[in-house]
């Protein structure tokens, strides 16, 4: 498989360990519940019973079936993983350091976008002050406030920074899909990602 369909199984690995966990995090799932009917110590002519409570789940496997699972793709994982660090050895550029750069420089482009896209605005609205009439009595008046916002930046500076991040991370991301298309990771995978939960736990039962 080449690094695309590893990391696509990665991902399929996930998903099971997810179902895995919704299903044994459940109480009622994970146990039993027997009852003991004591009749004969208030009814000597009756006889005691045991009843096993059964939980009702519609699935054909148990907690013990899914615990099998876990340990499965859990080892399952553990090798594609290290067959995925390998194959990254042999690229071109560092995958995962270009990944977290190209993020970064994303965020701070739209930042920047956003910069740029600020004008300068003029408002005008209404301030209150207050004085003594010839009364003697204190009276407000009112006044017009000019507001005048202008930007504190060189928006040219920053829009010529916005395209520049943002036509690198293009090309690295360009770089990334041709990598991932290209490098052969060393690995055979047990399960399908076609193969739904059912079918991988079938499979780990047999």
């Amino acid at each position: 498989m080449v690094l695309k369909e590893a990391f696509h199984y990665q991902n399929f690995l996930n998903s099971i360990l997810d179902n895995t966990a919704t299903y044994l995090s459940r109480p009622d799932f994970v146990t039993e519940t027997k009852e003991t009917h004591n009749r004969k110590k208030v009814n000597p002519f009756a006889e005691n019973e045991i009843i096993e409570v059964k939980n009702v789940h519609n699935v054909d496997f148990t907690a013990n079936d899914l615990i099998d699972v876990v340990c499965a793709v859990i080892a399952e994982k553990e090798k594609l993983t290290k067959a995925i660090t390998l194959a990254k050895r042999s690229t071109e550029i560092d995958i995962d350091s270009s990944v977290s750069m190209n993020k970064l420089k994303q965020r701070i482009s739209s930042v920047f976008n956003n910069m740029a896209s600020i004008k300068n605005s003029e408002t005008t609205s209404r301030g209150t002050g207050y004085k003594f009439n010839e009364a003697g009595d204190q009276v407000s008046y009112y006044y017009d406030v000019n507001s005048v916002t202008t930007i504190n930046f060189k928006r040219d500076d920053v829009r010529n920074l916005a395209k520049k991040y943002q036509k690198e991370t293009d090309e690295i991301s360009t770089k990334l899909d041709t990598i991932e298309l290209t490098t052969v990771v060393d690995f055979v995978p047990t399960w399908d990602v076609t193969d739904t939960f059912e079918e991988v736990v079938a499979a780990c039962k047999k």
